[in-house]
């Protein structure tokens, strides 16, 4: 059972019945799968919705953070598995794709 809180939370969520759809075709735990709700996940980050409302600019590195989750105790090996799997959920997406190459442009530090 959800707490008010949770249930505020998945309601925020922009998951329509067509992504269900979409998801009932891969097997459970199957890579694609993985990559199209992630790719649901990433579309619903606080930086990717300022990024559609033109607010590029006030995006943090906490931000940033959050879209990739990772932190800054991250080991580079680790950093490095889970950018690439970005890489992948975002390649074929034109906006979260553009906005994957913003926040390397933006956050450079964090991809060495």
């Amino acid at each position: 059972m959800l707490s008010p809180a949770g249930i505020k939370w998945l309601s925020s969520l922009d998951i329509n019945e067509a992504d269900g759809a979409q998801l009932a075709g891969y097997r459970r735990g199957s890579l694609r799968m993985s990559q199209e709700l992630e790719a649901v996940r990433l579309r619903n980050t606080g930086a990717f919705k300022s990024y559609l409302e033109d607010k590029g600019s006030e995006i943090t590195l906490n931000d940033f953070y959050k879209f990739a989750r990772i932190n800054e105790y991250f080991p580079r090996t680790t950093r490095q598995r889970r950018f690439a799997f970005i890489e992948g959920v975002v390649n074929g997406n034109a906006e979260l794709q553009e906005f994957w190459t913003i926040l390397k442009a933006k956050f450079p530090e964090e991809f060495e």
